[in-house]
């Protein structure tokens, strides 16, 4: 309401732009289309707005700007006078290894030493201090972490579980991994509720970290 009334008084100053339904929801369906393609970064949370031109240029900004500049029925124009910056994502070799068969081999050791969990795998992880159920969708062997779409818990007792209304995916360590279960099992008419088998609930509950 402040907003409003500092509006109305300074109706002069102002410039308003209609926006349609129509343009509303197409708008909305295109932003979320767009972040299903962003793939996360560690440590980039100071990024923040992030894209890439028709040529696949990585480019960044310090604040979002959706103008008809920057964003057209093509997608990003490169040559957008607002201010955005090229970078590059760069992978620093380890001096520590001679060449690139020992690399691979470090990282085959690592895979088995560390975790033995592969991408699609259902683990229970620790994320925030706390057990979660979750599945791996991608693994970074060079910084060792997975990328884990989380479940949330569910029923009166908590002992079931189900895919929330919105993606929780979130990089963890690798060391925080617990263990690989099995595919929870559907239950239930919809087969919207899984379940899990008892130890792994009783492993849950008897974390302490």
């Amino acid at each position: 309401m402040d907003f409003f009334a500092w509006a109305c008084q300074s109706d002069d100053g102002i410039r308003y732009h209609m926006i349609t339904q129509e343009e509303y929801e197409q708008n909305s369906t295109e932003i979320e289309t767009r972040k299903e393609m962003i793939k996360p970064i560690k440590g980039t949370i100071s990024l923040h707005a992030i894209t890439t031109d028709v040529h696949g240029q990585l480019v960044k900004r310090n604040t979002t700007c959706a103008c008809k500049s920057c964003f057209n029925e093509n997608g990003f124009d490169g040559q957008s006078p607002c201010g955005w910056d090229k970078v590059e994502v760069l992978k620093q070799p380890d001096p520590t290894r001679a060449d690139e068969h020992v690399v691979s081999e470090a990282a085959d050791e690592l895979e088995l030493t560390t975790y033995s969990c592969n991408k699609n795998d259902f683990v229970v992880a620790v994320y925030d201090t706390k057990c979660y159920i979750g599945k791996i969708i991608e693994k970074d062997l060079a910084d060792d972490t997975v990328h884990v779409d989380f479940m949330i818990q569910s029923g009166k007792a908590l002992k079931q579980f189900r895919w929330p209304n919105k993606q929780d995916r979130v990089w963890v360590k690798g060391a925080d991994i617990l263990r690989v279960i099995q595919e929870p099992t559907a239950t239930g008419k919809g087969g919207r509720m899984f379940t899990v088998p008892h130890e792994v609930l009783n492993a849950m509950a008897a974390y302490a970290p």
